[in-house]
């Protein structure tokens, strides 16, 4: 009893408050926003609890859940979010059926997660076109790029409903250094302190409005260069967007219309009365886009992050029986143009973006997808196995197995060409390949290739033994994250 009431007493003390953002009252779940930490001033608050950890169910909601519940109600206007220090924690908890395991993720796969989880990635693929979704947050604004349901290009924004902030008599509590850089493109400025009338929050509305039509138009101007995150890119487009949704928190003033300009003390709702304008505007122009209401707004990016499936990829697996089970490994799938130079023996392309995903994913290892061919010629198999085992070499770690994971039927084949080159390609030969997977070893790292299974960037997966006497492997296919 005394160890149990030191170790609750040991979570308790541990406990403690760091701020950063949320959003136009309702932004909590839709966008990412910035972090106030009382130095940047371009950055706000939420409330996030952080301790050590507890795998016991039971204890976690009396002790770490208990402090966030009176954290909650002594706050009610701020979100209250979790996380723990220890990693064993979080990897017991990450093989517990109905946990999840937060992914941290950079400001552009943000983007392609709330991408994912408004429905704009499924609408793109069914009616085979160009769609684009704009989650604006409290922050920043994440824009995802899908032709057909590939993803083509995604950048983020330093705009969103909360980059300033007023009390009730109308004054400035809090000026982003971003809107005002804005604002400098334009003879504008505003301080903390001033009295902001309707008319000035409706120019305001209109400048960030303009910033984010600009971020997805096929020439941008300066408003894009600044109001650009430091770590992202402005988008290039090869064909022209049809359709644009909004998710995040200010999309539900959008799509509500908000009337009320002053709902939240922030700039959501203005922003939202300026894109009315300017969409319908647009609209009436050749080439222009038309605006649909995704499945999800606020919550678009949980969503996308908490989709996962189950697949079996099974007839005639040769394996090592040693390296299962595989666990919450993260996988990349690359850009439709990355793929295809593969074929052409071209790996640089992969090896930039698979960099940059890693970076931004915050992650030492990473599984492989690719879409393959239905038809594929030899050379052009001979190609792909030697560019991914390129890749491997020079992106991936040395000391984990590499896991390609195909679309179509292509494994058994990409197996047997790794392990011919691993035993004339001056490596060691391969201890075993073939089949609808292969397995293969170059050097001392095993080499294990899966196909039928479609994934997405963002995605994990976990490997289980092989099942239905040896012939099948069980892959789940999942996103982990804490509720």
């Amino acid at each position: 009893m005394k160890n149990v009431k030191k170790i609750l007493g040991v979570i308790l003390a541990m406990c403690f408050l760091m701020a950063f953002a949320t959003g136009c009252n309702k932004v909590e779940e839709g966008g990412s926003e910035p972090v106030d930490t009382g130095v940047q001033k371009d950055k706000t608050t939420a409330i996030l609890v952080v301790s050590f950890g507890t795998s016991y169910n039971d204890s976690r909601e009396k002790t770490i859940g208990a402090v966030e519940n009176a954290i909650a109600k002594a706050y009610p206007q701020y979100e209250v979010r979790r996380a723990f220090t220890s990693q064993i924690i979080i990897d017991k908890l990450s093989t517990l059926a109905g946990e999840f395991v937060v992914a941290t993720a950079g400001p552009d796969l943000e983007s392609i997660l709330a991408g994912r989880g408004s429905g704009a990635e499924a609408f793109s693929k069914k009616y085979g076109c160009v769609a684009a979704n704009l989650d604006i947050g409290g922050g920043t604004t994440n824009v995802s790029v899908f032709n057909c349901g590939n993803l083509e290009a995604q950048t983020c924004i330093d705009v969103g409903g909360r980059i300033a902030k007023y009390d009730e008599q109308g004054r400035l509590t809090y000026v982003s250094a971003r809107l005002n850089d804005l604002g400098a493109l334009r003879g504008l400025h505003w301080d903390e302190g001033e009295t902001v009338s309707d008319e000035t929050l409706r120019t305001i509305g209109n400048l960030l409005a303009d910033a984010i039509l600009d971020s997805i138009a096929p020439v941008h101007t300066d408003l894009t260069r600044v109001s650009t995150t430091n770590t992202s890119q402005p988008i290039r487009l090869t064909d022209p967007i049809q359709y644009v949704s909004f998710s995040g928190g200010v999309a539900d003033c959008y799509y509500k219309e908000e009337r009320n300009l002053r709902a939240y003390h922030d700039l959501g709702p203005c922003i939202a009365e300026a894109l009315h304008k300017k969409v319908e505007t647009q609209r009436a122009k050749p080439g222009g886009f038309e605006v649909v209401e995704p499945k999800e707004t606020i919550r678009a990016t949980v969503v996308g992050a908490g989709t996962y499936m189950t697949e079996v990829s099974g007839s005639t697996i040769s394996y090592s029986e040693d390296l299962f089970p595989i666990k919450n490994l993260p996988m990349f799938l690359p850009s439709e143009e990355a793929e295809a130079a593969l074929y052409l023996g071209e790996h640089r392309k992969l090896a930039d973006e698979l960099r940059w995903y890693m970076d931004q994913a915050q992650v030492e290892q990473m599984g492989l997808c690719v879409r393959g061919k239905e038809r594929t010629t030899y050379p052009e198999l001979k190609h792909l196995a030697e560019t991914l085992l390129q890749v491997d070499r020079e992106v991936l770690s040395p000391t984990q197995p590499l896991i390609i994971i195909c679309e179509n039927d292509l494994a058994k084949a990409l197996g047997q060409v790794m392990g011919r080159m691993a035993r004339t390609g001056g490596v060691s030969s391969p201890a075993s390949f073939g089949g609808a997977g292969g397995s293969a070893s170059v050097s001392t790292k095993p080499i294990i290739c899966l196909d039928c299974i479609r994934i997405n960037s963002g995605d994990y997966i976990d490997i289980g033994k092989p099942v239905m006497d040896g012939v099948a492997l069980p892959v789940v296919v999942k996103t982990l994250i804490f509720s």
